[in-house]
């Protein structure tokens, strides 16, 4: 372990935890700051490593399970649209490398992975 032990309750890690937490009805009592998971943010999840990917793989039948089957949708959702978006990034990569449209391309990937607003600034040479 970094010696850090608290949860952003932001990563992808942390909102694998979160969701399996929230189907068992105990979120609120785990050190996250939060007693709900809307689905709505669990269906905006981006899942870029395959093996994060399968350890999400793993929650829509726990989910369902444990009577939560919009978080099991939701799961599903985050899942495709992170394949849809695999072939794309080595493009964005590619597009990085040029100065001009390079800091564009951080605003569009959080655009498509719906983070919000981004404040991005180029670094300064």
């Amino acid at each position: 372990m970094s010696g850090d032990e608290t949860n952003c309750g932001e990563c992808v890690k942390c909102l694998r935890t979160m969701v399996a937490l929230e189907a068992l009805g105990v979120l609120g009592g785990a050190p996250f700051g939060r007693t709900s998971l809307p689905a709505s943010r669990v269906a905006r999840v981006t899942v870029v490593d395959e093996r994060e990917r399968s350890y999400f793989e793993e929650l829509p039948p726990f989910c369902r399970r444990h009577g939560r089957a919009d978080l099991a949708e939701a799961v599903e959702h985050a899942l495709a649209r992170s394949r849809r978006h695999d072939r794309f990034r080595p493009f964005v990569r590619w597009l990085r490398r040029f100065p001009v449209v390079g800091p564009a391309t951080h605003r569009l990937e959080a655009l498509v992975q719906d983070k919000g607003r981004v404040d991005y600034r180029p670094p300064r040479e």
